[in-house]
């Protein structure tokens, strides 16, 4: 009976595990995952040979290969100076007089983050020639172009390669101009700018110097192709009110002369005012142009002179004789004077009163500044004036003032349009002048239409 009961709880337990093993599902064992393929870096030779004084060039692929790209390169090593020449290929210099084997050590990585670190043998032979390898010759900087092209009021972009070129890397490009205002914007980019009413040819110097510590200087050209001229306005029945003001070229009668006749041509009723009187070649000979003077000078009569003639436009051109024959300031420091001369018209002057405010010509070189001073040469000093003029005429313009450049300095040059003296102006540039107040006289009389 015993037996009988072990036997069927037995075949019972036997059973069961049957039965639970047929319900576990036969899973496939997972095979591990396959690893993608590591390209490594080979070393093929070991041995860079060279000259006693020479440097040698160390090309990467000749020494090492890989089936991907490299990403990096490093080498260094005791004496001895690497220079990157292009992307696989490095200058090397040993820095001692002396002949052997100098270990090279390379540090390289490929695409495939694969690293290797190993050690090349820099042989130096006393020998005039090296077996397989290149004698060294600088590369030389190439200048492959000269013309940069812009519209007068935009600014323009270029490249430095577009105009240079050289086998190994530049190190260094600067580029600057007495005129054209220059921002680099990275990887050998600059922008050129400038005044509104600058157009003509501009030089631009450039010093570069590349891996091989060849430098060169050269300039470029910037032409900046004039705006077409806008059409005159249409003449109407008020009669336009002018007070040429300034110095000695404002009493030569050549370019108040010039500009009447144009804006007579125009249609225009033309009325000139202030206390000067001198005949010429048209009926109207008032002017308020005095020999000599200078900025304190008309700073002293401005009220009296708003007041007394009440002018609609005043053509305004002074600061020559407080630079050209001496002076102990800063072109800024003449310049803000100038700039309360500006407050003190529109202080006295009716509402809507416009300003032609001229930048003074060039004059040519001449050490007249005191003694000390940083800026002696008088030509430089207006170059100075005539810019911080430029700012206080832009920042007024911003600031909602009728006021118009009539940039003579950009319109006028030093070896064609002086007279013997350097300063004053023949009878070509007494023309250009009169021209330059007719260009911002319509400019004023657009933008009161």
């Amino acid at each position: 009976m015993q037996n009988n009961i072990l036997s069927l709880f037995l075949f019972l337990f036997l059973g069961l595990m049957a039965i639970s093993c047929d319900q576990i599902p036969n899973e496939p064992v997972p095979e591990p995952p396959i690893q993608d393929e590591i390209e490594p870096i080979i070393q093929v030779a070991d041995t860079l040979y060279g000259d006693l004084g020479k440097a040698s060039i160390l090309f990467i692929p000749d020494y090492f290969e890989s089936k991907v790209p490299f990403t990096s390169a490093d080498l260094y090593g005791d004496h001895l100076k690497f220079t990157a020449l292009s992307e696989d290929s490095f200058r090397v210099v040993h820095s001692r007089d002396t002949t052997g084997n100098f270990v090279i050590h390379a540090e390289l990585k490929n695409e495939d983050d694969f690293e290797l670190d190993t050690e090349l043998i820099y042989a130096i032979s006393g020998s005039d020639s090296t077996p397989d390898e290149p004698v060294f010759e600088p590369a030389e900087i190439t200048q492959t172009g000269s013309l940069i092209s812009g519209k007068q009021g935009d600014s323009v972009e270029f490249s430095i390669f577009d105009y240079f070129e050289s086998d190994a890397e530049f190190t260094s490009v600067v580029l600057y101009s007495d005129d054209i205002s220059i921002d680099s914007l990275g990887n050998g980019n600059f922008r050129l700018s400038q005044p509104d009413d600058l157009s003509g040819d501009f030089l631009i110097n450039v010093e570069i110097q590349n891996a091989d510590q060849q430098k060169l200087e050269a300039a470029l050209t910037y032409e900046i192709e004039p705006q077409p001229e806008p059409e005159p306005p249409a003449p109407s029945d008020e009669t336009l009110v002018i007070m040429p003001l300034g110095d000695s070229m404002t009493n030569d009668s050549r370019p108040r002369v010039k500009l009447w006749n144009l804006l007579e041509a125009d249609g225009h009723d033309l009325d000139y005012v202030g206390n000067q009187r001198q005949n010429s070649s048209i009926p109207d000979p008032d002017h308020e142009g005095v020999g000599g003077i200078k900025i304190q000078g008309i700073m002293d009569k401005a009220e009296s002179l708003m007041k007394t003639h009440r002018p609609k436009y005043v053509a305004l051109m002074v600061g020559t004789n407080d630079i050209a024959w001496y002076f102990d300031e800063t072109g800024q420091e003449i310049a803000d004077r100038w700039n309360k001369l500006i407050d003190l018209i529109y202080e006295s002057s009716d509402p809507g009163t416009y300003i032609l405010a001229a930048t003074i010509p060039p004059v040519s070189s001449d050490n007249v500044g005191k003694s000390g001073m940083e800026t002696q040469d008088r030509a430089v000093l207006v170059k100075q004036y005539n810019a911080a003029l430029r700012e206080h005429i832009k920042d007024r313009r911003a600031n909602g003032d009728r006021i118009i450049l009539a940039d003579m300095e950009a319109a006028l040059n030093p070896s064609q349009h002086l007279s013997g003296d350097g300063v004053h102006l023949n009878a070509e540039g007494y023309a250009i002048m009169g021209t330059v107040y007719y260009q911002a006289m319509n400019k004023a009389l657009n933008e009161e239409n």
